[in-house]
Formats: C-alpha cells, structure tokens, sequence
C-alpha cells in the first residue's frame, strides 16, 4: 500500500452510519477491525456496504437511535480521518470506549468524522481501496454545509 491517500473502507450496515451520524449518546469510535492493520494515517472515505449487521442495529438502539434495515442507505456516507491503529489485546484496556471497542481486535481511532450532506450510491468493496474517483471530485460539494 502507497502512503498517499485518499484510501475509502467499506463496513456493514449499519456500522459505517453509526460512525458519521450525530444522533447517538455515545459516538461509534473506535471501528473494530478483526484483521486489517494499516500504518498509513489520514482521512478515509467511509463507504456503507450492502451486507446488514443486525448487532450493530442493537447497539444502536441501546445508545438511543432505533434502525432497521431499510432506514439504511448503502454508498459513500462520508469522511473520516483515521489517527490511530492499535491492538487490543483483551487484557489490558487501550483506553478506547468499551461501548464500541471490542476486545482482542485492531482498532481504528477516527477523529473529524464528516458526513456527507447526501448518500453517493457507488459500490465498495472489502479492505482498503481506493474511493470512486468521482467521489473524491465531489468532496467539497457533498461536505458542504
């Protein structure tokens, strides 16, 4: 992998919206990453794949916003910039908030989550890869406020 970006990471539904939206008692940060540790750093374009995840509407729900799957959109969601990777090795807390962080996987830190003012229906795919080109020529467009 170069040390450039931009780089995008496609997660389950309801996963990457639960990391841009502003409507949770406690926001989803860290993403838990089972096997994909990265040592490149910046911002990311999070992308909402097809596949729903029907834990991440639970844990949703026990932080006060209520999904179901159709409520969802798949597509680009957003920007995030990834600040830290790091190993929970389950025995030793990482400082990361237990809510969201899972023990014994990579976490990815975000900080600046940015949601995109509306939903770019593109394919993702899994791992790291790069964004849709015409995406990233959106940019200012889809963060403007």
């Amino acid at each position: 992998m170069t040390k450039t970006g931009p780089y995008a990471l496609s997660m389950w539904r309801p996963w990457g919206l639960l990391t841009v939206t502003d409507r949770l008692t406690i926001p989803k940060n860290p993403e838990n990453r089972v096997n994909l540790h990265v040592g490149w750093r910046g911002d990311v374009y999070l992308h909402s794949g097809k596949r729903w995840d029907p834990v991440g509407a639970e844990a949703a729900e026990a932080c006060g916003l209520s999904l179901v799957d159709d409520d969802v959109p798949t597509g680009y969601i957003g920007i995030a910039t990834l600040v830290d990777v790091h190993k929970d090795d389950g025995d030793k807390p990482c400082g990361c908030n237990r809510v969201w962080a899972e023990p014994g996987v990579w976490h990815w830190v975000w900080e600046n989550v940015r949601p995109f003012r509306t939903v770019v229906d593109l394919p993702g795919r899994q791992g790291l890869f790069r964004p849709d080109p015409t995406v990233v020529a959106r940019t200012p467009e889809l963060l403007a406020v």
